[in-house]
């Protein structure tokens, strides 16, 4: 109920109210078991009663086109329920004497006039609640399009990623390689003085360094890039047309159609025994048709076979009103197949929903993982220059500034300067050759927010303490890697624009530090939008949330306590 309260202020505050799956919904039930057929002459005036009907639904529906195409204009979330909501209800107190209006006009006799306080107050709940439910289905349905056809566009910029990523680690070799010949050169004619060796290191390795670990910040990952035709990555799986609804759908459906007319034209014990006979029949229907391989070509047949049984005991029991007979024959078989359409038709779009995420996770997963190693070495390679190289000949010019150049510790010196130099160019020239090192969850998840940076414009914001908490503890960087990875799916999905921020915080508490997770990005949830229970951010406590104009995922990670390492060292029981 709180997710129908929930996906019912969505659809009010976004909209469409009306649309033609409006009359399409309304127009069977206006026909059947709201239909004008209360008379003692019913079953003899049925075609003219069911002409009746239908007038007065052309009726309503066109003069309901009227407030439904202004609303779409109205911003305003209240102004648009209560330009379309005043209407509704206006026209549904009205539609029983417009209907009796009708059916005089077509030869009927009109209901009897103590049943209109009652038809106007029934009228009053079912259309309203009807319409809302039929609004709330159709901005579900949109809702979930929209995210797919975002979903497949963001795979898509996967290829133009990934040819980046290529040219990136393509300009890195080449970068490392070209590091390699030219300090080699340098290295063969240098003049073994300190000042010369000096001058070595301080100005062409200098410069290399500096040059590879610009290569590793900048990358081939900046901007968002030109929106992609919303293309799916591979044909999606065959949907069948027809899926079993949950459990007591059609019982549900059924009685709130015909509860409030039951009440007063049913006797209570027969009353008492039909809603039993509803409750369970439908409860052993459902569990059938799920244990049958083909229930869903059996289910409307159960319902409609139900329908018979209704019938024939309208009939047989002199107590009921035999010319409402025809009605459950007509709705339930026609609800359960509704039912089943509506029900595939929505596990369709989520099983293509999941699909496209589990497809874009891993593709900006894996280009992450291409890009951090990338980085990685480039630093590795920055660092031998910087580490080895530069101190190899700091240390050569400290140990012989005042010494006697022309010595045999001279030429010593210098030859081991030449063999430890050209070592560690060795190193740099294959560093795209040995095997990586594992990659830290703060460099993973700075990848992945530079993977990311192709998809949607980042605004990424992590304060100085998140920023230590996450280099000191992979863990706590692949938990809150799990939180932005979830957040920007639901970015890319549901934000009115290519645009999110990230921010992490380091919060201090009383149990130690927390830190604050949060990925924003501006629009609306959609109609009973959450966290599936299995995905891993929901383990990790994570909330979505409508703040404002903005979706915010937002989790709380305890940062993993730190312990001295003297008090590491010390035995439990150690005497002081």
């Amino acid at each position: 109920m709180t997710r129908f309260v929930r996906a019912s202020r969505t659809a009010l505050e976004r909209g469409p109210l009306l649309s033609r799956w409006s009359a399409l919904g309304t127009l069977p039930v206006a026909l059947t078991v709201m239909g004008p057929y209360l008379g003692p002459d019913a079953p003899q005036q049925l075609p003219e009663l069911l002409l009746a009907a239908s007038a007065s639904w052309m009726i309503i529906a066109a003069i309901l086109c009227v407030p439904a195409r202004i609303a779409r204009a109205v911003l305003s979330p209240r102004g648009r329920a209560v330009l379309v909501g005043v209407p509704v209800l206006a026209l549904a107190a009205a539609r029983p004497v417009l209907t009796d209006l009708c059916a005089e006009a077509f030869g009927a006799d009109p209901a009897p006039e103590r049943w209109l306080p009652f038809r106007i107050a029934t009228n009053l709940v079912v259309w309203p609640v009807l319409l809302l439910a039929i609004a709330v289905l159709v901005a579900s349905f949109r809702a979930l399009r929209v995210a797919n056809r975002r979903l497949a566009a963001a795979i898509a910029l996967g290829s133009a990623d990934a040819d980046r990523l290529r040219a990136r680690e393509a300009r890195a070799r080449s970068a490392t390689a070209a590091c390699a010949a030219e300090l080699r050169d340098r290295l063969a004619g240098l003049e073994a003085t300190p000042e010369a060796v000096r001058a070595f290191g301080a100005g062409p390795v200098r410069d290399w360094s500096h040059r590879l670990a610009d290569l590793a910040d900048v990358g081939g990952l900046s901007g968002v890039a030109a929106a992609a035709p919303a293309a799916a990555p591979a044909a999606a799986p065959a949907t069948p047309r027809f899926r079993l609804p949950p459990v007591g759908t059609v019982s549900i459906a059924y009685a709130f159609a015909v509860l409030p007319y039951a009440v007063h034209t049913v006797p209570p014990l027969p009353f008492a025994a039909g809603a039993l006979a509803i409750l369970l029949g439908g409860v052993a229907i459902d569990l059938l048709a799920r244990r049958l391989r083909s229930g869903t070509a059996l289910f409307a047949a159960l319902w409609g076979v139900a329908g018979l049984a209704l019938a024939a005991a309208q009939l047989v029991d002199p107590a009921l009103p035999a010319h409402y007979a025809w009605v459950p024959v007509v709705a339930l078989p026609a609800i359960a197949l509704a039912a089943e359409r509506i029900s595939a038709l929505v596990h369709g779009l989520r099983s293509e929903e999941r699909r496209l995420e589990a497809a874009l996770l891993a593709r900006r997963r894996r280009l992450a993982e291409e890009d951090a190693g990338t980085a990685r070495t480039l630093r590795a390679a920055a660092g031998i220059l910087h580490r080895d190289l530069q101190g190899a000949c700091v240390h050569f010019a400290a140990a012989r500034t005042h010494e006697n150049p022309n010595t045999e510790a001279a030429d010593r010196d210098a030859n081991a300067l030449r063999a430890e130099c050209g070592a560690a160019l060795d190193r740099v020239a294959r560093a795209f050759e040995s095997d990586p090192d594992p990659i830290p969850g703060g460099e993973r998840l700075d990848a992945t927010l530079r993977s990311w940076s192709l998809v949607l414009a980042l605004d990424v914001r992590i304060d100085i303490g998140a920023r230590q908490e996450l280099e000191r503890s992979d863990a706590l960087a692949e938990r809150a890697l799990e939180i932005v990875t979830e957040g920007l799916v639901n970015a890319v999905k549901h934000a009115d624009g290519r645009t999110a921020s990230v921010r992490a915080t380091r919060i201090p508490t009383g149990a130690g530090p927390v830190l604050q997770v949060e990925v924003i990005a501006p629009g609306a949830l959609p109609p009973a939008a959450a966290l599936r229970r299995n995905a891993p951010a929901a383990a990790l406590g994570a909330e979505l949330l409508q703040h404002g104009a903005d979706t915010v995922l937002r989790a709380r990670l305890r940062a993993p306590a730190v312990v001295p390492p003297e008090h590491r060292a010390e035995a439990p029981n150690s005497p002081e």
